[in-house]
Order: structure tokens, then C-alpha cells, then sequence
């Protein structure tokens, strides 16, 4: 006789189960960036004039409008492509359900998008930028190999790792023709490190929707996660505290205070709906709109 598996609770440290076959998908609206991979562009263009700010350099208004198309469009394409893997009767979150549930109407917006990025990217940018967009072009399409055709090469260098570093440099694409390598990668590592940090909590808060999807376990990638990021997250801190004495005192303080809200967020966002904690640590990441505006 078979036995029936047990039913999966209705939530899941917090998280409600979304299956796709609903026609409606019940989110908050504050989660809907979320879910619509808005945030991570939001992100990438306040950071990116951070660091415009920061270097004292000017940037037109195309490569701001491109770092933005091209965001969503790798964010988008990571989700899509996790869709495939989207087990609709166990626990899922949000966005990995919607991306599943309207998985031909966003492939036919990204293509669009897609069209239009490439068509301004051809007519506005000079040749210089073409080539380091194209690099950074191959990069990409490597960590797409990488993780969604060869999960195995995810367990030698963590997603974690690969996102923060690709990120990174998409926020800084423009800037390296206009500004002098050491002025700009000193700034730029410890925002990646901030950018680790904030993919790593993510991941390990999500552990257990990951298990549940039968997706790659983040406790494999990156053996120790829980013991060894909190010491890395105040190791960054301190990092920017020193470079804050040496530099730019207001661009340091801020990496140092996103770290210390994303570390605050671990040890006393338990009993936050993972949506909200998710919504809340990329939220942090908006900080240096503070001193933007």
C-alpha cells in the first residue's frame, strides 16, 4: 500500500505558499518590485550615482537608462530561467512563482526591452563603452552557463560570489573610461562585499524554499554560512570604517551602515514574513538615497 505524502503547511518560517495554477497570485503591494525584479535596477542606479558623486564625474542620461534596462534584463532572465525548476505544489516564493505562472507574456516584455536596450545601446554609446558593455556581455552569459546548465561549477564559485562581483561591475560599467582604476576600485570592493552580503542573508534566510524547490542548497555552495557572515558583515564594516578616516567619509559610513542594518536584520528579523524580510534587506541597500537627494 502507498503511503500519501504529508501535505506541505500552509506556511513555511513565515512564507506563504504560492502554487502556480492559481490564476491570481495574492502579494503586498510593497512586494510587487519584488516580485517584478524592479528593485535590483533601483538599486543599481542609486548606487551608480553614488558612485558618479563620489568620483566627482558626470554621466548622461544613457548609460543611466541602459545600467536599468540591463539590470532588469539579467534579473528577469535568472528568474525565467528558475521557473523551469518551479515545483508548483510545494512552497515557493513570490517571485519565483509569478516569473512561472506568466512565464510567455514576460518573455515576449523582455524581448522587447531586449530590442530596445540594443538599439540605444548601438546609437548613444561610444565604442569604448560598446566593448566593456560586451565583456561584461560574456561574463554574464558565463554565470548563466554556469548555473543554470552546469550547477555543479555554482559548488566551486558560490551564486553568491558571482552575483555580487557581476553586479559590481555593472553598477561601475560607465565609469571606467572616465575615472582612474585605483580611484574607482577602491570604492567598488567594498560594495561588493555589501552586494555578498545582501545575496548571502538572502540565500540563507530563503534555505529552507530552496529545500522545498529541490533547488542547489546554499548550506552546500558556502559550508559555514551561518557561523562565518556575520564576522564577515562586521569585518566589512570595519573595512569601511577605516577607508571612511582615509576618503569619502559620507560614501563609507553608508556601506558601513548597510552592512550593519543587513546584520541587524539576521539576528532580529525572525519574526518578519520572509517576504518582508527579502523586500526589507534589498530596501537597505537604497540607503545612499539619503544623501542623493
Amino acid at each position: 500500500m502507498t503511503v500519501a505524502s504529508p501535505p506541505f503547511p500552509n506556511r513555511l518560517n513565515g512564507y506563504n505558499i504560492l502554487m502556480i495554477s492559481q490564476p491570481r497570485l495574492t502579494v503586498p503591494l510593497w512586494a510587487w518590485p519584488t516580485v517584478l525584479s524592479l528593485d535590483a535596477p533601483v538599486v543599481a542606479l542609486v548606487w551608480q550615482e553614488s558612485f558618479v558623486r563620489t568620483l566627482h564625474l558626470s554621466l548622461g542620461i544613457t548609460p543611466r537608462l541602459l545600467l536599468g534596462l540591463s539590470v532588469w534584463l539579467v534579473y528577469a532572465a535568472d528568474r525565467w530561467l528558475d521557473g523551469f525548476s518551479f515545483q508548483s505544489e510545494r512552497p515557493g516564493s513570490p517571485r519565483h512563482a509569478f516569473y512561472a505562472l506568466r512565464r510567455w507574456p514576460l518573455l515576449q516584455l523582455w524581448l522587447v526591452i531586449l530590442f530596445l536596450a540594443v538599439v540605444l545601446a548601438g546609437a548613444a554609446l561610444p565604442w569604448a563603452d560598446l566593448v566593456h558593455g560586451l565583456l561584461l556581455l560574456g561574463l554574464t552569459i558565463g554565470y548563466f552557463i554556469g548555473v543554470h546548465l552546469l550547477p555543479r561549477f555554482s559548488q566551486l564559485i558560490p551564486k553568491e560570489i558571482q552575483v555580487s562581483i557581476l553586479f559590481g561591475i555593472g553598477v561601475t560599467l560607465f565609469l571606467w573610461g572616465r575615472a582612474d582604476f585605483v580611484e574607482l576600485a577602491l570604492p567598488l570592493l567594498p560594495f561588493m562585499l555589501l552586494c555578498f552580503l545582501n545575496c548571502a542573508f538572502i540565500s540563507l534566510w530563503e534555505h529552507p524554499l530552496d529545500c522545498c524547490q529541490g533547488r542547489p542548497d546554499v548550506l552546500t555552495r558556502l559550508p559555514g554560512l551561518e557561523a562565518w557572515l556575520p564576522p564577515a558583515t562586521v569585518m566589512t564594516m570595519g573595512i569601511s570604517a577605516i577607508l571612511a578616516l582615509a576618503s569619502d567619509p559620507a560614501y563609507y559610513w553608508t556601506l558601513a551602515l548597510c552592512s550593519a542594518l543587513l546584520l541587524l536584520l539576521h539576528a532580529r528579523g525572525q519574526e518578519l514574513d520572509l517576504t518582508a524580510r527579502r523586500v526589507l534587506a534589498d530596501a537597505v541597500l537604497l540607503l545612499p538615497l539619503a544623501l542623493l537627494l
